[in-house]
């Protein structure tokens, strides 16, 4: 099959043995995205929790229900929500995030607010590329 898929010169293994160094095959996988670079989001919010008519430090209860408002100062991609190591379902995750624009976020949890105040977490794409 001379030029085919399978065949020696078209293979992405020979393609990335074909990048060598002195200490041995390097092989790139990924690259550095090329194109204007952005600024970091800056990525707030809000948290509200609803229970009748109980209220404590912009926080309402009601059943363990909560609702994250997410706000961006420049566009965020593959926006992240976590609450410290707890198995938490939210109604969206890793989506894009433009400025003007918040997101509201609803999930369950028995956790007070306090805690979820103080383990949640909320980074995106450019978080992660930085670290």
């Amino acid at each position: 099959m001379a030029g085919g898929i399978g065949s020696e010169d078209n293979s992405v293994g020979n393609h990335l043995q074909q990048r060598t160094t002195t200490a041995g095959p390097k092989p790139v996988l990924f690259r550095k995205a090329k194109g204007p670079r952005t600024a970091a989001p800056t990525l707030t919010y809000d948290i509200t929790r609803q229970d009748n008519n109980t209220h404590q430090d912009n926080i309402t209860q009601q059943d363990n229900k909560f609702t994250i408002t997410v706000h961006a100062g420049a566009l965020a991609r593959f926006v992240n929500i976590s609450v410290g190591e707890e198995n938490i379902i939210f109604s969206d995750n890793y989506f894009d995030l433009l400025p003007g624009q918040p997101r509201r976020i609803t999930f369950q949890s028995a956790l007070p607010p306090e805690r979820i105040k103080q383990d949640i977490r909320i980074i995106s794409l450019k978080d992660s590329l930085d670290n």
